[in-house]
């Protein structure tokens, strides 16, 4: 029983420090970046807006082959941190991470992504998303967003339309659910074969934020932000 406990204890204490030299942690001085692009092929993307004078990365390689690369570039005000593999033919490589980003509110972030799941939050500057069929989810919005997916859903939430804002969305058959304050200005283009279009909001000619959706078959839902 002993020799059995002793050997569960080594074996779950490998696993922990195999857990820890897969994950990888970076810091930036955030007064120096006003951008981050993020190139990951799968696993999860997750940006959280935090007032604070640093950037923080961290990266859990769950899945990283030795032929997956990660890298860090800062280029004039922009970072950028990338996850790729070597352009080969016949091998199959993974390279699965869940990476996590903490960053100023209104820093503009742009992603590139195959199937990551992706949540952003807080983030007020612009944002940019393209996928193949990855999922999107940002909440506390505030400026323009551009989402491009095939068949990922891209939910968003925004809790001001006190300024100019423009939402493309341009997706193949996933639908699109976006929810914003009762006293938004809107004006929406639903262009879809055979997706529908439900408006809780309803549209104006003083508008302050324009919606635009293309779509094979997604449906658009624009509701109404429930008061707690």
């Amino acid at each position: 029983m002993k020799k059995i406990k002793n050997c569960f204890l080594l074996t779950l204490s490998l696993l922990l420090v195999n857990c820890n030299v897969f994950a990888e942690t970076k810091e930036f001085d955030a007064s120096k970046i006003k951008s981050i692009e993020i190139e990951a092929p799968k696993g999860e993307i997750s940006i959280f807006a935090k007032n604070d004078n640093k950037i923080r990365v961290v990266v859990d390689k769950i899945q990283f082959d030795p032929k997956c690369k990660l890298s860090f570039t800062e280029e004039g005000s922009s970072l950028k941190i990338s996850i790729s593999q070597e352009n080969l033919i016949f091998d199959k490589v993974t390279c699965l991470s869940k990476l996590s980003v903490v960053t100023p509110k209104e820093t503009v972030v742009k992603i590139s992504t195959g199937t990551s799941t992706t949540k952003i939050e807080g983030i007020t500057g612009e944002i940019n998303f393209k996928s193949a069929t990855g999922s999107l989810t940002a909440l506390n919005l505030e400026s323009n967003l551009s989402a491009t997916t095939a068949t990922g859903a891209v939910n968003l939430k925004y809790h001001t339309c006190n300024q100019r804002a423009d939402i493309d969305i341009l997706t193949a058959s996933s639908d699109s659910e976006i929810v914003l304050p009762v006293n938004c200005k809107i004006k929406v283009s639903h262009k879809s074969a055979s997706g529908e279009l439900y408006n809780e909001i309803g549209e104006t000619s003083d508008y302050k934020m324009m919606i635009k959706v293309k779509s094979a078959s997604g449906n658009l839902k624009i509701l109404k932000a429930k008061k707690i």
